[in-house]
């Protein structure tokens, strides 16, 4: 489906699974390392990275960004991780 909309796709490139939820939990546990995520972000996005033995990084996200982390404030986060 993704080659129809100008995206290369292979096997080794598609996930797919039952929602975003399922998906989330899936990389999060196949994909090694911290996990950063926005603030505020899904109530259920932390507790499962925790359960995954994960630390959990915030990255403070304004409102009128649509989601996507202010630049300098994820360049502090990464800065505070190491």
């Amino acid at each position: 489906h993704g080659e129809r909309r100008g995206l290369p796709t292979a096997p080794d490139r598609t996930v797919l699974g039952p929602g975003a939820p399922a998906l989330l939990i899936a990389l999060t546990a196949a994909i090694d390392g911290d996990v950063l995520v926005p603030r505020p972000c899904a109530s259920w996005w932390a507790p499962y990275a925790r359960l995954l033995g994960r630390p959990v990084f915030h990255v403070p996200t304004p409102a009128e960004s649509g989601g996507v982390p202010d630049p300098y404030a994820l360049l502090e986060t990464v800065g505070r991780m190491r």
